[in-house]
């Protein structure tokens, strides 16, 4: 609807420059040979500089627009840009917590293989454990950085404050998970919860750009 609403002067004046050529020369056409005094007038009219003049303003009118776009093009991505800034401890977060569930995965997959596995030896077996045990305590270390950080520091929008609080809850599902007999639905229900706050902070993102581009309009 925006680059309509820049454009359709362009398109509209083209239309109308072509239907006029087209008369004139319909008009040319009647008027060859030159049969009544009308047509007389019509021959003493040079159209023809009329319409290089009407392409010219067109020209203009289209460098105007082009104009325009430029800088409301400018102007959004530069609201967009500090809001970005604005918000990044969110973005943050949602970026964060999809890297912890790639190793939430990691270690669910990992516990299923050594079910599966035959022949690792003890200490192997070992190794893989306690591989395992670092990843989820890395998981809820950054949990406790989350509910620090929120209680501490942070004033949460309260468009995204439920989504949020659920997320960084249900990462204390973590803290023994290995051998947890629903392994693969916390997993789903933890990316559920990571959608739903990534949407949240995306519709909280729009409103501040539709609030700022409306307080702030700019117009050439």
């Amino acid at each position: 609807m925006a680059k309509i609403k820049h454009w359709w002067p362009l398109p509209v004046s083209l239309l109308a420059t072509g239907l006029l050529v087209s008369a004139a020369l319909w008009i040319d056409l009647q008027c060859t040979p030159i049969s009544t005094k009308l047509c007389l007038a019509w021959n003493k009219f040079n159209w023809e500089t009329v319409l290089a003049g009407t392409i010219g303003l067109l020209g203009g009118l289209f460098v105007i627009t082009s104009t325009r776009i430029m800088i409301e093009n400018q102007r959004t991505q530069s609201i967009q840009t500090a809001i970005d800034r604005e918000i990044f401890v969110y973005l943050d977060i949602v970026a964060e917590s999809r890297r912890y569930l790639e190793i939430l995965r990691i270690a669910i997959n990992t516990v299923r293989s050594e079910e599966d596995e035959i022949g690792i030896t003890e200490s192997e077996n070992i190794n893989r454990i306690i591989e395992n045990k670092q990843n989820l305590r890395t998981i809820e270390k950054y949990r406790h950085h989350l509910d620090h950080h929120i209680n501490e520091n942070l004033d949460v929008p309260p468009s995204i404050a439920t989504e949020l609080e659920e997320l960084v809850d249900y990462m204390g599902m973590f803290d023994d998970l290995t051998g947890h007999p629903n392994e693969s639905l916390i997993a789903k229900t933890f990316e559920m919860h990571i959608t739903n706050f990534e949407n949240a902070v995306d519709r909280y993102r729009q409103r501040l750009i539709e609030t700022r581009t409306r307080l702030n309009p700019h117009k050439i």
